[in-house]
Formats: C-alpha cells, structure tokens, sequence
C-alpha cells in the first residue's frame, strides 16, 4: 500500500523517477511481507520493472547510502526503511498475522535484528505498550541473536557496530534508574529495561539514559531513539563510550549543596562556646544577604 502523500513527502522530495520507482516497487512487488524485510532475486525483480538487474541494483545502492532501504548482497535481503510510512504496524502484529510477523524478523539478517526491533518499538503506538515489552524481551535482551546497528554519532548508511549476543551475565536494577523525561512514559520504561538487560554497571546505565534524554531532548536523533540507544549501549560495551550531552542532565538531578555546606559552617553538634554560635549566625545572616542579591 502507498499513501498518497508519498508525491509531497520530505522522504521522496528530490528524489529520481528512478528512485521513486523503486521505492514504489519495493513497497508493492510479489516479494514484500508484513514487515518490510524480506528477499528479492534481483534478477526477477529487475525484469518485473522492465530494468535489467545492474539498473535496480545501481538504485537500490543509491537509496541504501540515503538511508530509505538497506541491502544485504550476501542474501540479497532488503529493509525498506519507508515501509511503517504506508503500513499499520498495530495491524502487522495482531492475530494471526503476529506469528508470521515475528517468524519474518527472526529470518532476516541477523545483524539487523536488534536495530531493526529498536526502531520498529521506537514507531509503536503509545497505546500498544504490551507490544513494545514483547518485542523487547523477544528480541532485546542479552539472550536473543547479536547484530551490528548504526552508530549514533556517525550513522551513515552502512556503518555497523557488533553488539555481543549476551552482552553481560546479569542486569541493572531498573527500579534504581531515573529515566529519561524526553520520552513518553511508556517509552522511558522500554528504554530502562533495554538499558538493563545490556550494561551491568549501574553508573554507566545511567549515563547512557542520560545521553539519551539530553540529545533526544535537543532534536539531534536522526532515526529514532531506539537505534540511538543501541549505538550508545554498543560503544559502551567497546569501551567508546563518553559521557557528554548527558552530564547536563546529572547535574540537574543531582542534590544542590544546602546553605551551610556552600558556607561550610560547623554543624550544631559541633558548636562548643557562645562565641562559635555567635560567629556561625552572624556568617548565616552574611550568606542570606549574598543569596538575596544574587537573585535580585
């Protein structure tokens, strides 16, 4: 199914003939399934468009390097990234359609898997929550398959980083976590259990949620938060990861020094002679009077 707003859509603005038929192929051919991954035989393809297979393939790696499909020669899969523009994924993944919905992602490449899940839960309804946590605990925690996903800094079209299949032998406490408040509710659970199942280091959990919510807040996610969070999670387990955006973020949820700490001001107990109480009021009068005029 196309929608018709595929002729005004920023996606197809700029675009070939050549690259918009594609697309429109890629979205209607024989081939195509429920979820938009799935196998071609370029050669049966190229003749259903009246092309011969060097012209589709010139195309479909011109669309690869724009991000709008991806291409696996080995098996000559392909991931029309566009397909959730034009389809229901509610409907895809309800009845007795979810079954072969789910077979077809378990039989794509296996380094697409957790990338190709994280950005499928990043487009779900807020109202389908349940089908969120059953894809991530289907597909995302640390026993399903390992993949290579885009990088979130240099995510260009191609670029993969491999995440081990189990990432660590035990998890974070997702209770101790303070989600990110960018994301909707439902969404900031998804990410903690995602963040959870993969990084056992609670400091470093937290500074990933952090990096999430701070550059998702700033509208710098090129694709969706999912495939970010999965970037940062895979430089975390190379040793590449460097907290920056998120530090922000830690800073304002970290207590603020009180009054008589900024003073450094001896505690009561600690307060021996008149003299000391005297000097300790006097220095709190001096620090509220600072404080006033700060403000004003």
């Amino acid at each position: 199914m196309i929608k018709d707003d595929f002729w005004r859509s920023n996606v197809t603005a700029g675009l070939s003939t050549e690259d918009r038929y594609t697309l429109i192929y890629l979205q209607t051919c024989p081939s195509s399934n429920v979820i938009g991954v799935f196998q071609i035989v370029p050669s049966i393809s190229a003749a259903e468009m009246g092309w011969d297979p060097d012209q589709l393939l010139t195309v479909i790696r011109r669309l690869t390097q724009m991000s709008l499909v991806d291409f696996d020669p080995p098996t000559n899969f392909v991931w029309v990234r566009t397909w959730w523009q034009h389809n229901v994924i509610n409907g895809a993944f309800a009845g007795k359609v979810r079954g072969k919905a789910l077979a077809e992602i378990r039989a794509m490449p296996e380094r697409w898997i957790k990338p190709y899940v994280a950005d499928l839960i990043g487009k779900v309804s807020p109202d389908a929550s349940v089908l969120q946590s059953d894809l991530a605990t289907e597909f995302l925690t640390e026993d399903a398959p390992s993949m290579g996903h885009p990088s979130p800094i240099n995510g260009a079209a191609g670029t993969t980083t491999t995440v081990p299949a189990s990432i660590n032998p035990t998890t974070t406490d997702v209770v101790s976590l303070s989600l990110p408040r960018s994301l909707s509710e439902i969404d900031r659970s998804t990410a903690a259990e995602i963040v959870s199942n993969a990084i056992t280091d609670h400091s470093t959990a937290q500074q990933i949620l952090d990096e999430l919510d701070a550059v998702n807040a700033s509208g710098r996610i090129r694709e969706t938060w999912g495939q970010y969070l999965y970037g940062l999670i895979a430089k975390a387990n190379a040793g590449g990861f460097h907290p920056a955006a998120g530090r922000t973020v830690a800073k304002q949820r970290a207590p603020q020094p009180s009054l008589r700490e900024k003073l450094n001001l001896p505690r009561p107990e600690k307060i021996a002679s008149r003299e000391v109480a005297e000097a300790a009021i006097a220095a709190i009068r001096r620090g509220l009077a600072y404080e006033e005029t700060r403000h004003e």
